[in-house]
């Protein structure tokens, strides 16, 4: 009994305190602001009291003033939106037939200005043109300050704003709420959709002012301006190499400097940012957060489940001409026309060594403009990564780190290990487009397209006999050899 009166006691000092404390607020404040009303008054003092008497039916959320419920309930719950155009405001935009509805006016004179492509109001920093002033202080917030305060607590990747996190937690739950009405397929944002429904429409919106190429989407306009304008204003100060973005440069920088903020313990690979981090180091322990809606499969980054997904599209509209197999993307298609011919299309400009993909003439490039800054202690031999340095080392430790689950058997590199499993699973991921025979490796899906094509590169130069693969050229018993 004594201890309920106790807590009864301080909990009606608290009371008394929290009182007080707003009465000398109301004091401070009529002599510095000015209310016409008590009420506006008592609102305003909440602010610093941080009281929040009104709460939301639906979710209980608590607020300092009885329209932010209003507010609050109609722009995340979905609540009909009470009529404005008593007092002459319209409310509905009537612009393009998009007739999207907003809880203010000033909201649809937001979102007409995007139709109108009008931004007046400027970064006093870069001069970036935005709709609103709040899109202004959220850009110089992110971009210029780099500030990401809210954290996905599955993964530990960081977001500028919370509607990111908010569309990037969509990839760990499976949840894909925006549905196409003509193929069926859905996606995690609006934004999206209305980009995928361009492949049905064949709509590319965003044209060049110099050369009047069309592009579907914005962003891959302003990579193609650069072409246009060479425009790639930050430069190393140790190579010369020019990049079009600052963030760009400063990871670039730490190849010079091998300042990696962020090490992986198991390889030694380093990284810029915590979250690349994360997501590498689930490579190693095997953690698949990300799982395919459709059939289960489970997927170690997002950006490996997004490329997944595009297997169960229904519409593949991209046709191969060699063995006639449709593809979603032509990008898909191009790296399957590689299968066909071993087509290497990306040439280096100094040594005109051939690659099958950018990523492999990217890292190719190092060697030529930035040398090779890691040595091996043991045997001076020089790398352009710390990564091909940490793989290089295993073969004077004899390091074996990945390992076998079902037989114990151990490999110095991850891939070698993923490559092995396949022979406990029975797994034979690539598929010939001709025949549909399957196989666990890559390679082996090459050699055996080769019965296909007739493509025989192996040749005896003895006798010159040609084989498809150089398996069979090695075992080839030459008799004019002898």
């Amino acid at each position: 009994t004594s201890r309920l009166q106790e807590e009864t006691s301080r909990l009606q000092e608290e009371e008394t305190s929290r009182l007080q404390e707003t009465s000398r607020l109301q004091e401070e404040e009529t002599g510095r602001n000015s209310f016409s009303k008590q009420s506006e008054l008592r609102a305003h003092v909440r602010v610093h009291t941080r009281e929040r008497p009104f709460r939301c039916a639906l979710c209980g959320k608590g607020f300092s003033a009885k329209c932010s419920v209003k507010v609050h309930q109609i722009t995340v719950h979905n609540r009909e939106r009470a009529p404005r155009h008593a007092a002459g405001l319209a409310t509905t935009c009537t612009l393009c037939g998009c007739g999207k509805d907003f809880s203010r006016h000033s909201y649809l004179l937001a979102h007409r200005r995007a139709h109108l492509d009008e931004k007046p109001f400027k970064c006093p920093t870069c001069e970036k043109g935005f709709t609103t002033r709040r899109s202004v202080h959220v850009h110089q917030l992110t971009v210029h300050k780099g500030l990401k305060p809210f954290t996905c607590s599955v993964c530990g990747k960081m977001f500028s704003q919370r509607s990111g996190l908010r569309a990037h937690l969509r990839t760990h739950t499976g949840e894909r709420p925006h549905a196409c009405q003509q193929c069926g397929n859905s996606f995690s944002s609006r934004s999206g959709l209305k980009v995928h429904q361009r492949v049905h429409t064949g709509e590319k919106a965003f044209r060049c002012d110099t050369c009047g190429k069309s592009f579907s989407v914005s962003a891959n306009l302003a990579r193609h301006r650069l072409v246009h304008t060479g425009a790639r204003a930050f430069r190393c100060d140790v190579c010369g190499r020019r990049f079009t973005q600052a963030s760009h440069l400063k990871v670039h920088a730490a190849v010079h400097s091998g300042e990696w903020n962020f090490i992986c313990n198991a390889c030694g690979k380093g990284f810029k940012q915590k979250s690349a981090l994360l997501a590498h180091e689930r490579s190693h322990a095997g953690i698949k957060p990300y799982a395919c809606s459709n059939c289960g499969k489970s997927f170690s980054t997002a950006r490996s489940l997004q490329r997944h997904r595009l297997t169960h599209a229904e519409h593949k509209p991209h046709t191969c001409d060699e063995c006639g197999k449709s593809f979603v993307t032509a990008q898909i298609l191009k790296s399957h026309l590689q299968l066909h011919g071993g087509v290497k299309p990306f040439p280096c400009d100094v040594c005109g060594r051939r690659y099958s993909s950018p990523s492999y003439l990217k890292t190719h490039r190092r060697s030529h403009s930035e040398g090779k800054p890691f040595a091996c202690a043991r045997c001076q031999k020089t790398f352009s990564t710390q990564s091909s340095l940490t793989l290089h080392q295993r073969t004077h430790t004899g390091e074996r780190p990945y390992v076998c689950e079902v037989c114990g058997k151990s490999f110095s590199v991850v891939q070698n290990l993923v490559r092995h499993k396949r022979v406990h699973t029975g797994e034979k991921p690539f598929e010939c487009g001709v025949c549909g025979k399957s196989f666990s490796q890559a390679n082996n899906l090459k050699a055996h397209q080769q019965v296909h094509t007739g493509e025989k590169p192996y040749s005896c130069s003895a006798c010159s006999r040609a084989f498809s693969c150089s398996r069979s050229l090695r075992e080839h018993k030459c008799i004019a050899a002898v």
